[in-house]
């Protein structure tokens, strides 16, 4: 399954180079798990499927993966409805974690995200929460933490993103230990940078 993934992620996919013992159901199952259906899909044409019952399930498999490729694009869109408005409202916004990893895949639209993180200023909570109202997102308080507030943005009833505003990145962590990580700095703005992403530029964590 590891070897699978590696020839998926460097797109040197082949059908001599697949893994014989390793059968379609398995690896659909394996990649469900790991949310990689839209990584995974191209190696389903590769392991030739030997039944109906496989055909049937290389089909759904490109169909799922169709799907989360969709909502892939549907969440940047939104993203970008996000950082425009920010940028026009003086509010910094430093994303972090998987949004940003989501560039080391052979397409952004592979990594199958579970929700977006974004570390804010205290000072402009407020700000964050009415722009986010505004563009359609509610708040999700009953998860909320000490440090992190949910909202989520939905579409005929289905969740389509959810964001996670983070005012620490270091919200887990206290007394000693988060004194000696705040003391490194590591959010602080003079030391972020500036990363493309799908032509947004998106401040992120230099480190």
């Amino acid at each position: 399954y590891i070897e699978t993934l590696r020839y998926a992620a460097t797109q040197t996919l082949s059908a001599g180079e697949i893994l014989n013992d390793l059968s379609l159901t398995s690896l659909y199952e394996f990649a469900r798990l790991n949310k990689l259906i839209p990584l995974t899909v191209g190696i389903s044409s590769a392991l030739q499927p030997s039944s109906d019952k496989e055909k049937q399930l290389v089909q759904y498999w490109k169909s799922e993966a169709a799907s989360a490729v969709f909502l892939e694009y549907k969440k940047l869109d939104l993203i970008k409805r996000i950082v425009a408005l920010a940028d026009e409202r003086g509010i910094s916004m430093t994303f972090f974690k998987g949004y940003l990893l989501a560039k080391l895949y052979p397409d952004f639209a592979m990594r199958n995200s579970s929700d977006t993180d974004i570390l804010v200023e205290p000072a402009q909570l407020n700000e964050v929460f009415s722009m986010l109202e505004e563009l359609g997102y509610y708040h999700q308080s009953d998860v909320d933490t000490e440090n992190v507030y949910t909202y989520i943005y939905n579409e005929d009833g289905f969740q389509v993103h959810k964001l996670e505003i983070h005012t620490s990145l270091f919200e887990d962590l206290h007394g000693a230990k988060l004194e000696i990580f705040e003391s490194l700095k590591l959010s602080s703005p003079e030391k972020n940078i500036y990363e493309d992403f799908c032509g947004i530029s998106l401040q992120t964590l230099n480190y």
